[in-house]
């Protein structure tokens, strides 16, 4: 079950972060970096999009990558928890990597 949920997440974070690197996210309050100084015009927003996109990227592809190999794997209970907790700690990680890039970059708008 984790791996079809891990599998799903990776979709959906990799498939935000593709849009946010190519410049296809518009400034709205439901998924991005969504910080003061992102939200705060168009072109912050899109800068700090470009910058912390690959990052997210990553984290999604680092979720998907998981999720199958669980899926396919089928590993023991103990084995699932492990890996779900390094795979949560790894897209965290990349994530806030991602974020701070971005609020760098928008600052610099």
């Amino acid at each position: 079950m984790l791996g079809w949920l891990w599998l799903s997440t990776g979709l959906l974070v990799g498939g935000v972060g593709v849009a946010a690197t190519a410049g296809r996210l518009p400034r709205q309050h439901w998924a991005g970096i969504r910080l003061p100084s992102t939200m705060r015009s168009e072109a912050a927003w899109y800068a700090a999009h470009r910058a912390g996109g690959p990052w997210i990227v990553a984290a999604g592809a680092t979720s998907l990558v998981a999720g199958a190999v669980m899926v396919l794997a089928r590993p023991g209970d103990a084995l699932v928890g492990a890996v779900s907790i390094g795979v949560a700690a790894a897209v965290l990680v990349l994530t806030l990597i991602g974020g701070a890039a971005g609020v760098r970059a928008a600052r610099g708008r």
